[in-house]
């Protein structure tokens, strides 16, 4: 009997072994949320599917359904991103944006925006862009789009417009506070922190280039989402524990 079957366009976002020649692929889909399906044979050195089905490829699926997990019958490789695979650097930062979609992103859900937002950021990654502000603008736009957007311009609280020209951000909160809704958790953050964040949130991508940034804020800000992203999917995340060690390997 002929099994019913459907196209995905996704972008993979991992892969594992699965008996002695299949793999288990996950995916992050344009329709269809997070979607698990197995690639027969694609363990065996002669596999068609094997090399598409890489983690960070960019693919047109045949899938067949079934009662369990769906069948990979056909794969299009659309993109592999060789420029962010060929750098260390931003290869680990592709690996982060895969880590986070594949933390909030739900099987069988409708639209959600995480593939088209995973895939404009790796787009910029592959562009050339600072990979640490694409790394930034992407975290900022998958809290909103997992339900945690921040607030940078009211009071997270009270939604006041914060007055004080020393602001607090409280990550459990959800953005910044007034001097009144602050907590003993909230932390001081800068006026120029904040303004960038929100560039970074809302600028598109071909504006994003003209956002200038000193270093001391950029590790403020990195502070800040790092934190944010801790509390809210609370996990510890794999991908930015390693770009730590490059950057100490390389001073």
């Amino acid at each position: 009997m002929d099994l019913p079957t459907r196209n995905l366009e996704a972008i993979v976002l991992r892969v594992g072994e699965l008996g002695e020649a299949d793999r288990l692929v996950t995916l992050c889909g344009r329709e269809g949320g997070k979607v698990r399906a197995v690639a027969r044979g694609a363990r065996r050195p002669r596999s068609r599917l094997a090399g598409a089905l890489q983690p960070l490829s960019h693919v047109r699926c045949l899938l067949a359904h079934t009662r369990s997990l769906d069948i990979i019958t056909q794969v299009e490789l659309v993109d592999s991103f060789p420029s962010v695979r060929q750098d260390l650097t931003r290869l680990t930062y592709a690996e982060h944006f895969l880590e986070l979609v594949d933390t909030v992103a739900r099987e069988e859900e409708t639209e959600s925006g995480l593939f088209a937002l995973l895939l404009s950021g790796l787009h910029l990654l592959a562009s050339g862009f600072d990979p640490e502000l694409a790394s930034r603008a992407f975290e900022l736009r998958l809290l909103a789009v997992a339900g945690f957007e921040l607030a940078l311009r009211n009071c997270a609280s009270c939604g006041s417009v914060p007055a004080s020209p020393e602001p607090r951000f409280s990550p459990a909160h959800g953005g910044v506070l007034c001097p009144s809704c602050s907590t003993g958790g909230a932390v001081a953050v800068s006026p120029g922190v904040l303004g960038a964040m929100l560039y970074l949130k809302e600028a598109t991508p071909r504006h994003l280039g003209r956002l200038v940034i000193c270093e001391r804020d950029r590790r403020e800000m990195e502070g800040l989402l790092r934190a944010c992203l801790v509390y809210h999917l609370d996990r510890p995340l794999r991908a930015l524990k390693f770009l730590d060690t490059l950057r100490r390997a390389r001073t």
